[in-house]
């Protein structure tokens, strides 16, 4: 994908699902929901929009099984895009919203560095993206203006309080509640929302 080549990026993904199936890996496994976040990329850069949009759900289903919410944001991401690609903005917005709501739930100081940085590097980008959709749809609806500066502003705030945070030790939140507790009811709810597949291997 980073070479251009959707078409061997879509073979490699492939090859990997038929190499979990034969493994017999259950449909929860990172490595899955990982690979239909790939197909689903490599369909949008072959503008095969209807099979990125299935694959995303896919890979939406599998992460929220997990309660991975780095995958299922991903997921979300490439729906998206998806829909901005259909010219369907409205339905873009809706699903980016929802990321950017699952993203401020997540209490960044329950992560470990990796995490925390690629973590912080989603976010960026999807507080970017639904930024760049609510601008380009503002034209003279001043309404639409100030959502985009409202995300925008959403967005920064939130990296830079997690630089301080990052600086000085502190906890990303005011609330008087763990962060560990919150964080584990965060992915008891996720988890929640896709009902267990009733095959064992195959979703």
């Amino acid at each position: 994908l980073e070479r251009g080549d959707p078409v061997r990026a879509s073979s490699a993904f492939e090859r990997g699902l038929a190499i979990a199936d034969q493994a017999r890996l259950p449909p929860t496994h990172e490595n899955r929901s990982l690979a239909y976040i790939g197909l689903a990329r490599a369909a949008l850069a072959e503008n095969h929009r209807a099979d990125a949009q299935k694959y995303a759900a896919r890979a939406l289903a599998m992460g929220s099984a997990r309660a991975d919410l780095g995958q299922v944001v991903a997921s979300l991401q490439v729906m998206a895009r998806g829909f901005s690609d259909d010219k369907v903005p409205d339905k873009a917005m809706s699903v980016l919203r929802t990321a950017a709501g699952l993203i401020e739930q997540v209490p960044i100081d329950d992560l470990d560095a990796e995490q925390r940085a690629t973590w912080l590097a989603t976010q960026h980008s999807v507080f970017a993206e639904l930024t760049t959709l609510f601008a380009t749809g503002a034209g003279n609806d001043q309404a639409r203006g100030w959502e985009a500066f409202e995300v925008s502003e959403r967005g920064r705030a939130r990296s830079l309080r997690y630089a301080l945070n990052q600086a000085t030790d502190m906890r990303s939140t005011s609330s008087g509640e763990p962060m560990s507790a919150r964080y584990h009811e965060l992915m008891k709810q996720v988890a929640a929302l896709v009902p267990p597949a009733r095959d064992p291997y195959i979703l």
